[in-house]
Formats: C-alpha cells, structure tokens, sequence
C-alpha cells in the first residue's frame, strides 16, 4: 500500500523518535512537517542529533510501519437477496433474535421495504416481485408481513414463511391502516412454525377477486395461530383458512365478524359468487379452537374443526344475517381424547348443514337445535 499522509502532531512524535524517524528532541512543531510517502523520509527540517545519536542519511530508505487494518464491519443481522430477476425476495436472519419488518405498498409508490429493527435494508420493485421467502433460524424473532400504512394490495405474491427454533413472535397484516384497504389479486401465505413456543396473528382487508390462502402449521411447543377477515368476500373472490397446531398445548381462533370499512360488527358478506373456507386441525396436545363468523352468506361458507388427539376444547359460532342465501356447512370432530364441543349457528340459511362428532373418549357435545351431535354422551 503506498499512503502519502500528515502524521497527526502531539500522538506521533514519541513513535517516530522511537523508530529512528525523527529525533528523540524533535519539536510537535517539527513533527508537523515529516512527511511519509511509504518509503523514503524526506525531512524538511535540520537539527543536531543528541550525543550518541547517530543521524540520519536523508537518502537512505526506510521501511515503512505496517498500517493496522480496520476491524472488518459486523455481518448484518439479516441478510436480504433478490433473485430470479426481480421475482423472489429472500430475507433471512442470522439466528440471533432479529426483528424483520417487510412492508408493501403497492398503492403509489410500488415499493417492498425491508427493514432490520429500524433501519431500512432495502426497497424493491413490487409489481415484478411475485414470492417472499423469509427464514428466521434460531432465536426470539418478531416480525411483521404486511401492508405499509395508508396502502392496499395489488400484486399476485406468495410468501413463506419459516420460524425456526426460539419463540417468536409477530404478525401478517393486510390489513392497511384506513377503510378502504382491500387485498386484490391473489395472495398466498404460508408460515411454518418450529421449536418452541410461537405466536402468528393474520388479519386481511376485504377481499375482492381472485385468492386469498393462509396456512399455519406450527411446530412443537403450546402456540398461538390466529387468521380473521375484516371485510366482504366479494367479486369471485376465494378465501380459505388452514390453521394447524404441532405436538404442544395450541391455541387456534378465527374471528370473522367486524367490516372496517364500514365500521360495523356482524357485516361481514360473502357475496353470491365467492366462498370461504375455514379449517382448523388441533393436532396432538390439548389444544383451544375458536372459529367464529358474523354476517350475510350468500355464496358458500364451511368451516370445518378437528381436535385430533389431548383433550380438546372448541367453541364455534355462526351468525348468519336474515338475509342469507348461500350453502353453510360447519363440523366439528373431537377424535381422540376427552374433548369438550360447541357449535352454535344463529340465523337461518336455505342451504345449511351443522354437526359435531365426538369420536373416541369421554366427550360433552353442546350446540343449537339445528347442530346434530354423533358420539356425545
């Protein structure tokens, strides 16, 4: 490396003197003018060594002092790539506990923000950008998914989502933050959940055309998975829900009841042309599930609850707006265990059809008159 530098005054004359560069009585003063330009010192100023001091040849050549080299800079704590030109955004944390933010407008500006903590890592072009895949590893991470405030969805996405080991915690928010928020297109979430005791809350603005898919299927540990709609199925739109507990004590809920946009509990509609489909599969461990729905049916509505093994507790309803038309089916099976059930469906429909099963063990089966209960005491 040849470096030509002013070396710093007071700091540098003691080291200088010490190698044989300068004088041991040289002045700050004259320290200021010593020039170093990697290999020969060229001195500006003349002045008698002390006794026993040998001087200096002005020519001779000198090797210079090896220059310490700065500490590399830390590896960031989450690593962003795009790749397959522009299509797939790979967020991935280091394993630490990280905090990924991953923020789309695709309103005005079009623009996927990644952010590590507070400081934003990048923005990508969200039109172009049809998969998100976001690994986590090992650590207490949280995060958010979702709409940036004041924005809706446009653009067709899929995102994966894999929490690995730790207990983590966060959020899928499409949502937005005003009434008019609307998830168009398709979009499809997946999230998979590992070790340890995690928590996902999803939440979707109105949906209208084309898909709307989230999926949960936690690992081991007692973890919580929540999906709920916050306004009309419209437009052709399909919407379904796939929440699966692990191997631990899970709590499951659905809440599907309050319009945002238009400010009101139990308006919720799916329109003639639309469906939604609710399922949700405790697995083994004694698990809580809670679907609820509250508003006018008039496409097709199921809702499907399966305790699998442990003693479970589910307690679903259905409010179904007077006006409803469409085809409502809603289940619940116990399986194994001694579980405890309830199902009510409040309202009528001219196509509706609601049960519980039992299965194997001591179960206690509740619900309203137009529930039919199979394998309850």
């Amino acid at each position: 490396m040849n470096v030509t530098k002013k070396i710093p005054l007071a700091r540098n004359v003691t080291a200088l003197a010490l190698c044989g560069l300068l004088p041991a009585t040289a002045t700050v003063a004259e320290a200021a003018f010593a020039k170093l330009d990697g290999r020969t010192l060229q001195p500006t100023i003349e002045k008698a060594a002390d006794p026993g001091l040998e001087l200096i040849d002005p020519g001779a050549k000198i090797t210079p002092i090896p220059l310490p080299m700065p500490f590399p800079p830390p590896a960031p704590a989450v690593a962003v790539a795009l790749t397959s030109g522009g299509k797939t955004l790979r967020v991935i944390g280091n394993g630490a506990a990280n905090d990924v933010t991953i923020a789309i407008d695709d309103n005005g500006a079009d623009l996927v923000h990644v952010y590590d903590g507070n400081t934003l890592l990048g923005s990508y072009t969200s039109h172009s950008m049809t998969r998100i895949q976001i690994l986590l590893k090992g650590g207490d991470d949280t995060f958010f998914v979702g709409l940036e405030p004041g924005s809706s969805h446009k653009f067709d996405k899929k995102i994966d989502l894999k929490l690995g080991s730790g207990n983590d915690s966060g959020f899928v928010d499409f949502r937005g933050t005003t009434s008019n928020a609307i998830v168009q297109g398709s979009l499809d979430v997946s999230v998979i959940g590992g070790s340890g005791d995690d928590e996902v809350f999803a939440h979707f603005a109105r949906k209208h055309g084309g898909k709307l898919a989230f999926r949960c299927k936690m690992g081991s540990g007692a973890d919580d998975c929540a999906a709920s709609m916050w306004g009309d199925i419209s437009g052709g739109a399909d919407v379904s829900f796939d929440l699966g507990g692990g191997s631990g004590d899970d709590n499951l809920w659905s809440w599907n009841t309050y319009d945002q946009k238009d400010g009101a509990y139990g308006d919720i509609r799916i329109t003639a042309d639309s469906t939604f489909v609710i399922r949700m599969d405790g697995s083994t461990g004694d698990d809580q599930i809670t679907p609820t729905y509250a508003g006018e049916t008039d496409g097709s509505l199921t809702l499907t609850v399966k305790g699998r093994g442990g003693a479970d507790s589910s307690f679903g309803i259905v409010n179904l707006a007077g006006s409803s038309a469409g085809k409502v089916k809603a289940r619940t099976f116990g399986h194994g265990g001694d579980d405890d059930l309830r199902l009510d469906v409040v309202g009528t429909s001219p196509h509706l059809s609601a049960s519980i099963n039992g299965g194997q063990g001591s179960d206690t089966c509740q619900g309203t008159a137009n529930v039919s209960k199979t394998s309850c005491p």
